[in-house]
């Protein structure tokens, strides 16, 4: 029997790809998902997300609108801009907060198999320790900048998936996802990945907003659907799950080469005055994927193959 899934944040980068995988029934290990499978996205924008997800999945404005049984519900509905963080702090922690609350209370009322709440390697903040860094190794954020706003939000949106599976015993699960590199690229947005995509896909100049020190992982779009579906299936309650191919850790800069070396452009180097408030302090952040990979998962995309897939490169 076909399993339903419910996606907020349906028409995202995240969102659209589950989507489509899971109702074409392809593109994700059987192991860990029957196919085909019926999903039903929340979207504040129906007739975008129609032209992103097309006519298979059955859309709704709200979560509160949905009353029937699901299998699975995906949260993965959050701002995702920088720039958006420290210009809207108040907006940016709200959505958040009020997002998985909504989810998981959703879940409190309607049995599911598992919630999973997306996270980002974000909540590590600075870390205080060299090394990879798994679940339980959370460093340093300053709770007085406006720019930890999504992070800190994050961690309390994780905390609440913790206290709902307690407390209430909702299945919820969380995904600490690196940076995810695929596509589609939205033309509106400013995350450094989609600019580097969008120059790549020009032959523009890579530009630079900052010397690019700064270093993270980094995972395939597809990878991290089979990753969060591996976690929906094969989890625990209240657990959190690095998710990243640990072979793509690099520096904002390798970034940034590797992919103007694909498309034999060139890496445009920060103007004076740039590197504002909205970028992060340098920081190293390298995510363990062990306890993931004990569930049976393993990342299949290298570097240069979430760029191509990016770009649309053959």
């Amino acid at each position: 029997m076909s399993e339903t899934y419910l996606i907020t944040g349906v028409s995202g980068l995240i969102g659209s790809r589950l989507a489509s995988l899971l109702t074409a029934g392809s593109g994700i290990s059987e192991e860990v998902r029957p196919s085909p499978a019926r999903v039903v996205g929340v979207t504040r924008d129906p007739e975008r997300a129609r032209c992103v997800v097309g006519n298979e999945v059955t859309l709704v404005g709200d979560l509160a609108e949905w009353n029937e049984p699901v299998d699975y519900l995906i949260h993965a509905a959050a701002p995702t801009a920088s720039r958006f963080f420290v210009e809207h702090p108040v907006a940016t922690m709200q959505a958040i907060v009020a997002g998985t609350r909504q989810a998981l209370e959703w879940a409190r009322e309607h049995p599911v198999k598992a919630l999973a709440c997306l996270s980002s390697l974000e909540v590590y903040g600075v870390p205080t320790q060299p090394g990879k860094l798994a679940e339980a190794d959370l460093g340093y954020l300053d709770p007085r900048d406006v720019r930890s706003s999504y992070p800190q939000a994050k961690r309390l949106a994780e905390t609440m998936c913790a206290a709902y599976a307690r407390e209430f015993k909702v299945p919820a699960r969380i995904v600490r996802l690196s940076c995810v590199v695929g596509p589609p690229v939205d033309e509106a947005d400013v995350r450094f990945t989609a600019q580097v995509v969008r120059a790549m896909r020009s032959g523009a100049a890579v530009a630079l907003a900052t010397p690019g020190r700064s270093a993270r992982s980094h995972i395939g779009l597809d990878d991290a659907v089979a990753a969060i579906v591996a976690v929906l299936r094969c989890g625990a309650d209240g657990e959190a799950y690095n998710a990243a191919n640990e072979a793509a850790f690099c520096s904002i800069r390798e970034f940034a080469e590797t992919a103007a070396a694909l498309v034999g452009a060139q890496v445009a180097e920060p103007g004076p005055g740039s590197g504002s408030g909205e970028y992060l302090s340098e920081r190293a952040v390298e995510l363990d994927t062990g306890k993931l990979r004990a569930l049976g998962w393993a990342p299949t995309q290298s570097l240069e193959q979430m760029l191509r897939s990016a770009a649309s490169l053959v």
